[in-house]
């Protein structure tokens, strides 16, 4: 199991609007063949000083291995979802684990 987590942080001039169209976008990733599941999410402050609350947007994505997360990758879906929202980040961290 390879597990991709994903953390947004949008341009100051992006809209909720536009951060719920991502999230609709990354929840739409969930049609690649190879992820097993996807989670998608806004932070929550959950009163503990150490949870980092500075990005917009969150994603988790589990496939099964190093092939399902370079399919997931090259999927036309992912390389489109990549294109269109790009432009509205001003930061993005990946962390890949298994």
């Amino acid at each position: 199991m390879l597990i991709h987590t994903v953390q947004f942080w949008f341009h100051r001039d992006r809209s909720t609007d536009d951060i719920a169209a991502c999230r609709a976008a990354l929840d739409g990733l969930r049609a690649i063949p190879t992820v097993r599941q996807l989670w998608t999410g806004l932070p929550v402050d959950t009163g503990r000083p150490i949870v980092d609350l500075s990005y917009d947007l969150g994603l988790t994505v589990v496939v099964d291995d190093q092939a399902g997360h370079d399919a997931y990758q090259g999927h036309p879906l992912h390389l489109a979802f990549v294109a269109a929202f790009k432009p509205m980040w001003r930061q993005v961290r990946v962390f890949d684990w298994a």
